[in-house]
């Protein structure tokens, strides 16, 4: 079983519950079903890599993790899919993940616009020991 935390910033904010209400209803179940499914699932290398929910980051992102989720809504008659990316700090050997934020994918970037600059400073001051974690709330 995985263990989901939440870092709390040195204002005591929660960057990853400020961005869940944040998001509306739907995209919020949806949030709750992936962590759910991660939760429950031992090894999340088992699934094939196509359909992996998670994916390690690499060059200027490396030691970050986004989990990905999307919902679809009807506009117009048409399907829309948005696609979400959940970031946070993998620790496999601990089977631990320590949400920092998170954003909605644009297609000219992330929504909003800053989150990788607020996501690798959340990162940095986690790993200076500025702030402190707590169990992930559902």
């Amino acid at each position: 079983m995985w263990k989901f935390q939440d870092y709390v910033a040195v204002d005591n904010s929660v960057p990853v519950d400020d961005w869940y209400m944040s998001l509306l209803p739907a995209e919020r179940a949806e949030f709750d079903v992936a962590i759910d499914f991660l939760g429950r699932i031992g090894d999340w290398d088992s699934v094939k890599k196509s359909e992996r929910k998670y994916k390690e980051l690499e060059r200027e992102l490396e030691g970050l993790t986004e989990i990905k989720f999307d919902t679809t809504v009807q506009r117009g008659g048409k399907n829309l899919t948005k696609r979400f990316r959940l970031v946070g700090i993998l620790r496999r050997d601990q089977k631990e993940f320590i949400f920092l934020g998170g954003f909605q994918k644009g297609h000219s970037g992330p929504i909003p616009n800053d989150a990788w600059e607020r996501l690798l400073k959340h990162k940095e001051d986690f790993e200076n020991n500025r702030g402190k974690v707590r169990d992930h709330k559902t």
